[in-house]
């Protein structure tokens, strides 16, 4: 893959292909922040909670083509009274993500428990561009740091904070259970007000079945979907 460190991965041209099969790696990865301008990036990751493009701060794509098949499980990690999901994920970012142009191709597969498409910490904005995400993973509970039960699903664009949709071509898709399109824990934007609808287009499904966290099928469970 690509490395850089604790500094900054900047790439504007070129053909990338990444193949990996590893645990716990990240295809591209800068701690600084990761900039994408132009380009071919192809990737397929299958392992265990590993990343396609990673950074520690933020995402930014501004061009390029970018196609990424991710298949690698969720790991339970062990912390407190419980665990701790980890993800596999083609695009995270502990900061923000940011896409204005380029075409973006997330599959992330059947084998991908709870695996993500675009998953940030901080606020996911797009402004333009040609994006499509598949998740099929399906969701499942376990025990969370303080020893309550919780759930985690798979999600094709996911932020811990807001997410904001106000332009380009967005196409989602989840079919495993608990699956999500679009979830935000803050506030989801779609649109601006005034703008040409022909400048954002939205199409988001969900076909997994529900889950139950608590309870039974025929009780109040809360249905499966908690972290994510």
């Amino acid at each position: 893959g690509i490395d850089a460190g604790s500094g900054t991965a900047v790439i504007s041209g070129g053909n990338i292909n990444i193949i990996s099969a590893a645990e716990d790696v990240k295809g591209i990865k800068g701690d600084e922040g990761i900039n994408v301008n132009g380009g071919v990036i192809n990737m397929k990751i299958s392992g265990a909670q590993s990343k396609g493009i990673s950074s520690k701060k933020d995402v930014t794509i501004t061009g390029g083509n970018i196609t990424i098949e991710t298949s690698g499980a969720t790991v339970l990690e062990a912390v407190g009274s419980g665990h701790d999901p980890s993800y596999c994920t083609a695009i995270k970012a502990d900061g923000a993500i940011t896409v204005s142009s380029g075409t973006i191709t997330i599959n992330s597969l059947k084998a991908s428990n709870g695996g993500k498409g675009f998953s940030a910490d901080g606020d996911i904005t797009i402004t333009g561009g040609n994006i499509n995400v598949t998740t099929a993973g399906d969701g499942a509970v376990y025990t969370n740091e303080t020893g309550v039960k919780d759930s985690y699903s798979s999600a094709c664009i996911k932020s811990d904070a807001n997410i904001s949709l106000l332009g380009g071509t967005i196409t989602c898709n989840s079919s495993g259970s608990g699956g999500k399109g679009i979830s935000a824990d803050g506030t989801l934007t779609i649109g601006t007000k005034g703008a040409n609808d022909n400048a954002l287009v939205i199409t988001a499904s969900t076909t997994g079945q529900k889950f139950l966290v608590t309870g039974s099928t025929s009780g109040n469970g809360r249905p499966g979907g908690g972290m994510n």
